[in-house]
């Protein structure tokens, strides 16, 4: 990822555990070529600084450089072979891994040329974080927008499914009819750690 208005923030190594159990997986992410331009992002990534086990981990592809189909495929097989015993199914939406054990990996198939594109896309503020393992111990990304959710609790708008708006909730998220808001645009990005300095985390 080049864009160099983020600011990165060290996430607990615990949390990464916590999130992503399987060390084979983390090593990969965190070093192979194949991975390189992927980040954890939307409910996964939110899940490394607050309290809920995510239902699975999704991948973005996020580079300028266009992700040539060979090194898709490439990428699943190695992830299949870092994960077996595992079962791969595929939708028009993403290449899902399934772990025996229930751990799921999803392939977001949708690419994004920058992080702000990658936020612009998700449906709730709250999915508006980002995880890259790289670069000595990862670094979590956020948007303004994101960064209100997290520190108020409040998603406002816009409209989302039951099952959505349900699975938000209980993670402790209220979400509320859309209101005119004086905010910044989205191009400003802050440091996450200005948020947790916010919720007094240590």
């Amino acid at each position: 990822m080049q864009d160099s208005e983020f600011v990165a923030c060290v996430v607990d190594p615990s949390a990464v555990v916590r999130v992503i159990p399987h060390a084979r997986l983390r090593v990969f992410l965190a070093t192979s070529d194949l991975a390189r331009g992927y980040v954890v992002a939307g409910g996964a990534a939110l899940a490394l600084i607050d309290d809920f086990e995510p239902s699975d981990v999704d991948l973005f592809y996020v580079d300028a450089e266009p992700l040539s189909p060979h090194r898709a495929d490439q990428l699943l097989t190695e992830l299949c072979r870092v994960l077996h015993p595992c079962r791969m199914t595929h939708t028009s939406f993403a290449h899902t891994v399934r772990h025996e054990s229930g751990f799921t990996v999803q392939v977001i198939r949708r690419a994004s040329a920058s992080l702000e594109q990658l936020f612009a896309s998700f449906d709730l503020p709250c999915c508006e974080f980002a995880y890259s393992l790289r670069d000595g111990g990862g670094s979590m990304y956020t948007s303004e927008r994101g960064l209100a959710a997290l520190q108020t609790r409040v998603i406002v708008g816009p409209t989302v499914s039951k099952h959505r708006a349900d699975k938000y909730s209980a993670r402790g998220y209220n979400l509320v009819e859309p209101l005119i808001l004086n905010m910044k645009g989205d191009e400003n990005y802050h440091a996450l750690d200005c948020a947790l300095d916010a919720l007094h985390v240590d």
